[in-house]
């Protein structure tokens, strides 16, 4: 077992790990008695388990390998890239983190399997997927090789198995540069280019979104969509959907943390809208 420390100053740990649903998800597991976050990854084609803990403002990476050898540096720097890149920890303090995948891939995929199902199917579907893959997620060559039936039969992925083919499929060969799509500032190119990934549609893109770091939109699923209805349409059931975000609209480019807030603390905020 070897270690590497991060700093994360001013960083709230548990708020991050439990900020939504991707913690429940494989490759992820979290121990709550221990507050330990692990996950399976691959590091240089080697199996490496990833456990994290939050001392005296740094992340402690707890890494075990099936290799005997010791990580080398550039084995160092991936983990701290990945870490940085879970975290957020180029973003803003405490409360604004959002927990990630290690990469938009997965990200993306991850999206996808919560679209049009229970979260219990999701859970499963991830769970299937890892499994396959010597428990990490797969990379989208392992996707491709595993191709369509696979991903139908085994994964359990139904009518995502074609698109989340497909997905992989183009992204080996170039059509989707995921690495260029971190760092685009203009709101309506980024939404573009994540809704011409087949499969995507509104929610998700605005959820891909999210994930990105652009907070210009409310991703719009059935519990949100509840929540808003209940909490600033008084629980009237014929209103558009397309009204629904209204009362966060003066929060501009901040708009779904500041939904977040609320939904976590139950405050109501007044819109004056």
């Amino acid at each position: 077992m070897q270690y590497i420390k991060i700093k994360a100053e001013n960083f709230n740990f548990l708020d991050t790990i439990k900020s939504h649903g991707w913690v429940c998800l494989k490759p992820f597991s979290w121990n709550e008695d221990t507050e330990t976050l692990s996950l399976v990854t691959k590091i240089e084609n080697t199996k490496c388990k990833l456990s994290i803990n939050y001392l005296e403002e740094n992340l402690e990476v707890a890494i075990d390998t099936v290799s005997p050898d010791n990580h080398s540096h550039t084995t160092e720097q991936q983990i701290k890239s990945m870490i940085g890149r879970i975290f957020r920890l180029d973003e803003m303090e405490n409360r604004g983190r959002i927990l990630r995948c290690p990469s938009l891939f997965e990200d993306i995929l991850k999206t996808v399997f919560t679209t049009n199902c229970t979260w219990k199917n999701t859970e499963m579907m991830a769970e299937n997927l890892c499994s396959l893959c010597d428990d990490s997620f797969p990379t989208p060559r392992e996707i491709v090789d595993l191709g369509i039936e696979a991903l139908k039969t085994k994964v359990k992925l139904g009518y995502r198995a074609e698109y989340v083919y497909e997905f992989s499929k183009k992204v080996i060969e170039g059509q989707f540069d995921l690495d260029t799509w971190e760092t685009i500032d203009d709101t309506q190119e980024l939404k573009e280019k994540i809704r011409s990934i087949k499969g995507v549609g509104e929610y998700s893109a605005h959820h891909i979104m999210m994930l990105l770091g652009n907070y210009s939109f409310l991703p719009l699923d059935s519990v949100v969509e509840k929540y808003l209805v209940e909490n600033y349409f008084d629980g009237k059931n014929d209103i558009n959907k397309k009204d629904l975000p209204k009362p966060f609209e003066r929060f501009g480019k901040w708009k779904y943390l500041i939904f977040r807030y609320d939904w976590e603390h139950k405050r109501k905020i007044k819109s004056g809208y």
